[in-house]
């Protein structure tokens, strides 16, 4: 798995609510995985498709790319990231598809969904792993 990275410090024109969007679900992501990504926001993935295609993606909209990436950290798939650049139009000009009520909604169940999954899956798996020596 392939994630690109935006240099949120130097981006031009970025809105200032995607640099809070960014770290709020970087947040998220380390406690679903207990590892760090600097910009699970960024929409630029290059997937692994044999990984993909033994799962069942049970989301879609903004809250799938969530859902695999999150999964496939569970499932132990090799994340790199490579930086990329951004171009943001200004102000007058952006179009986004991003339904801030609706998405954002989205977003919270899937990451409350994601979080309950770490707590009685992932982190028991891995506890038991590094008990047993795995």
């Amino acid at each position: 798995l392939v994630c690109g990275v935006r240099n949120i410090t130097t981006q031009e024109n970025m809105p200032s609510k995607n640099t809070f969007a960014n770290k709020f679900s970087n947040f998220w992501f380390k406690v679903e995985t207990g590892r760090e990504l600097p910009d699970t926001q960024c929409g630029f993935r290059v997937y692994p498709l044999k990984e993909i295609a033994k799962r069942h993606i049970f989301s879609s909209r903004y809250e799938a790319e969530l859902e695999m990436l999150v999964r496939l950290c569970w499932a132990d798939v090799e994340i790199q990231t490579a930086p990329i650049k951004v171009y943001y139009a200004p102000e007058g000009e952006r179009v986004t598809h991003f339904r801030p009520f609706a998405d954002f909604s989205r977003i919270s169940v899937m990451n409350t969904v994601l979080c309950l999954g770490a707590l009685f899956y992932y982190w028991p798996k891995k506890i038991f792993r590094y008990v047993c020596g795995k």
